[in-house]
């Protein structure tokens, strides 16, 4: 089986959780380069084949199998995709924010930022996996430290931190436009 192969298999296989590229990379003995080239070479062949109805992303380093924009209207008319509700409150929304913005994290730094205790907030945040608790600082009291996850990424359909939109220093949240559970199946233009 060649490469291009592989990576579909394990794609598919993987399903809504994706590959980490360390996994695919590993798998394929490979390095970085080569697997960009490869994904890269297999998203022509899906763009250039009008049949074909599948694109991959890569979201927070981890690649995803996914269906082109394109099918969105004709899937959802399917009602086979469960809308799910936004569990994140606009506090939530805030706090994530804050911790997205703002790598290695403390709750210090979110309290001095919104002025109410995070503590609740980051307990929920954990428990939906879009923040990971990465150890303790090394400054007074020794506070956790908290970065978003993968998750976190894929659901708002952004590859990296670099890829977050650039901020005024506001942080002033619309809950209207965080649809966490749809965002990150298209590809954004």
């Amino acid at each position: 089986m060649n490469k291009h192969g592989i990576i579909e298999a394990l794609l598919y296989i993987y399903g809504k959780e994706g590959c980490a590229a360390t996994d695919l990379r590993r798998i394929l003995n490979i390095e970085s380069a080569e697997l960009t080239t490869l994904i890269n070479e297999i998203n022509t062949n899906y763009k250039n084949n009008e049949n074909c109805p599948f694109i991959i992303n890569n979201y927070g380093n981890t690649y995803y199998l996914l269906t082109k924009p394109e099918l969105k209207s004709v899937i959802e008319q399917l009602n086979i995709v469960k809308k799910n509700k936004n569990p994140l409150s606009k506090s939530l929304l805030e706090v994530l924010t804050i911790i997205a913005y703002n790598p290695n994290c403390t709750s210090s730094k979110i309290f001095e930022i919104r002025d109410v205790d995070p503590g609740a907030a980051l307990d929920k945040l954990e428990k939906l996996g879009l923040i990971t608790n990465d150890g303790r600082a090394d400054a007074p009291g020794c506070p956790y430290i908290y970065n978003v996850t993968n998750k976190f990424f894929n659901l708002i359909g952004v590859k990296n931190f670099g890829s977050l939109p650039k901020i005024d220093g506001s942080f002033e949240v619309d809950e209207s436009d965080a649809d966490f559970f749809d965002s990150n199946r298209n590809e954004k233009d």
